[in-house]
């Protein structure tokens, strides 16, 4: 099954089947009435969320039949599931026959999914060799931070080269700015190349520019994937929280190693995973405030961890305003740690 529905919450629950595409995409609000060379076995093609909102926040994936599929909001973290024939009275030949039919999807999409991570970790260790470790960049200097674990540089042309020779359509570092915008710039010039680790291997990369614009090696899985800013080691404390900028941030101030899930949906998935192969530790899950706060408590449930909220006050606010020079409002421990001095 795809990793990412690890993410979501679903619709009606486990075993919950809505009878079409239309009835899925309205359940968890996302415009499903235009979707581009939709068909079987199409991996996560993209689509907008009803009432406004990020335009890329939808997704729809097909089951290999073409009879079924996933419908997921990634601003809500709601997933919603179809089958055309869901509800059907159907005799007992009838149902083993649709029960081996899903049991072939699925395990299809598993195949899939597991070529994916094999691509995706040989390209982005054939990346990381056209890459150099980081001393600075843009980037670190505006969110005040350092490199104090596994992280490189590279030009965004010698990404490219490497998809091009891997057989990749689509060139690398089409990113969408911001939240609202619909429009679409390349990446240019050099950006921080963050490696990703996966069930107890390198996965994928993120890619971060200088103006803070983000995005992933293309086809590569995220759902389950993180990175640290240092070994874990000897520490019986371990850090959970979302973007590279606030795991060093933690790391700088606390001391402590921190894990970056790189997205707040990815958070209870991640902690888990260290929960299970990290017994014994003391997990602290640092969420953001506002967008986040609800995957970052399930995140703290699924390691047995303590949550931390960063507080704004009005004086750290008017701080946080003069010491950036923006009326961005603030929202992480990167912003916190910024705004009481703590990073310089």
């Amino acid at each position: 099954m795809i990793n990412h529905s690890g993410q979501f919450e679903r619709v009606g629950g486990p075993g919950f089947f809505f009878p079409s595409l239309a009835e899925a995409a309205q359940a968890v609000e996302v415009d499903a009435s235009r979707l581009p060379n939709a068909r079987s076995g199409s991996y996560y093609i993209p689509a907008s969320v009803l009432g406004g909102g990020r335009n890329d926040a939808g997704r729809v994936s097909f089951h290999s039949d073409g009879r079924g599929g996933r419908v997921f909001n990634f601003k809500s973290s709601l997933m919603a599931v179809w089958r055309e024939d869901a509800g059907q009275r159907l005799s007992a030949i009838e149902k083993r026959r649709l029960q081996y039919q899903r049991e072939i999807a699925e395990a299809a999409e598993a195949e899939a999914e597991k070529a994916r991570a094999i691509e995706g970790h040989y390209t982005a260790e054939l990346i990381l060799k056209a890459c150099a470790r980081v001393d600075d960049h843009p980037y670190l200097t505006r969110k005040r931070v350092r490199p104090v674990g596994p992280m490189y540089e590279a030009d965004v042309a010698v990404a490219n080269a490497v998809l091009a020779d891997r057989g990749y359509r689509t060139a690398f570092g089409f990113q969408r700015i911001g939240y609202r915008s619909p429009e679409w710039h390349p990446m240019t010039g050099h950006v921080l190349v963050v490696p990703m680790w996966n069930e107890g291997q390198l996965g994928t990369l993120e890619f971060i520019d200088a103006a803070g614009h983000k995005s992933f090696l293309p086809k590569a899985p995220t759902a389950g994937a993180w990175w640290s800013t240092r070994l874990i080691g000897e520490s019986m404390t371990i850090g959970i929280a979302e973007g590279v900028a606030t795991a060093l941030s933690i790391d700088l101030v606390r001391g402590i190693p921190c894990v970056a899930a790189m997205s707040c949906g990815n958070m209870p998935r991640v902690a888990g995973w260290f929960a299970r192969h990290w017994p014994g530790r003391q997990f602290v899950v640092f969420s953001d405030v506002g967008n986040g706060e609800k995957d970052a408590r399930k995140a703290a449930e699924a390691c047995g961890g303590r949550l931390e909220l960063p507080a704004f006050a009005g004086e750290l606010l008017e701080a946080f305003k003069e010491r950036t020079g923006t009326d961005k409002a603030p929202t992480d421990w990167n912003d916190y740690y910024v705004a009481t001095g703590e990073l310089p």
